[in-house]
């Protein structure tokens, strides 16, 4: 998981792709990664770049506010090396609804075309576009450093600056399909809080969504008795609900603990296609 220390992120290959349709739907909708905020629901990434290689489509991103939290999300891929910009993953996902089972992304002359059966759809792209509005950073410079920073994150272990690698002091692995009816009870009676509170004690492993005005849920994720390293509880936005709701199969939480630099706990979803979500808890 994660690439080489040192590894160069070049942004064109062959700029050919080709990809099951609902797979790119289902791995745009995952990269965005909407959350609410004060009730709104907004994307907390707004552009990316596909890579197609080794027989995978996938995408690296640090969301929006460009320190709490990095994801690496994929699908199968055709096996062909790729570089595809997307400078508004809403604008393609309004697009593939008018497209076919199967799509082939094509950049020529700063243009992204879509193609399907005997459509085509074109429209502007290219890695110098801004990756957010209001943010002079290029579509490219955020991927490069959204690939640098997803490095932190090597087999169940974080990278610190200095090299020096660090295990989780916990980590549980379950259905991601129960963590994210876990998760959703966020949404109970419309509050859509976008935050989850993990506590580890004696015995028990559990989180706590929403507010006792209309219903905080505790939510015991674990079947039988366990018990962390230490007791702990850490709370986390991010939309972690919006993510799991695109998988199925087993994912791992490992927790990682940095409280005593003042920097709260990390949180690192893995999946079973070794797909991985970073995020920081709420300080």
């Amino acid at each position: 998981m994660g690439s080489p220390h040192g590894m160069a992120f070049p942004l064109i290959g062959c700029d050919t792709m080709k990809v099951s349709t609902t797979a790119l739907v289902r791995l745009l909708k995952t990269t965005k990664r909407n959350q609410f905020v004060n009730g709104k629901e907004q994307p907390q990434v707004v552009s990316c770049i596909l890579r197609s290689e080794g027989g995978t489509v996938q995408t690296t991103s640090i969301v929006r506010d460009g320190k709490t939290s990095v994801a690496r999300f994929s699908i199968t891929g055709d096996g062909f090396p790729a570089t595809i910009p997307v400078p508004d993953i809403d604008r393609l996902l309004g697009a593939l609804k008018f497209h076919g089972q199967n799509v082939t992304l094509d950049v020529t002359e700063n243009k992204l075309v879509v193609k399907s059966g005997n459509k085509t759809t074109t429209m502007s792209a290219n890695t110098d576009g801004r990756a957010f509005p209001n943010n002079h950073t290029t579509i490219g410079e955020w991927e490069k450093n959204s690939q640098e920073r997803a490095q932190s994150i090597e087999e169940n272990k974080y990278v610190l600056q200095d090299g020096d690698k660090i295990t989780p002091f916990f980590s549980y692995t379950m259905d991601a399909e129960n963590l994210f009816d876990a998760l959703r009870c966020d949404e109970m009676n419309g509050q859509r809080l976008n935050r989850y509170r993990f506590i580890g004690e004696e015995d028990d492993f559990k989180v706590v969504v929403g507010d006792h005005l209309k219903g905080q849920t505790e939510i015991l994720l674990d079947n039988e008795k366990i018990t962390p390293k230490k007791s702990f509880e850490a709370t986390f936005e991010g939309g972690l609900e919006y993510v799991l709701k695109h998988y199925n199969g087993k994912v791992r939480l490992s927790f990682f603990d940095f409280t005593n630099i003042g920097q709260g706990y990390r949180l690192v979803l893995t999946f079973s296609n070794e797909d991985f979500l970073l995020q920081a808890s709420v300080l």
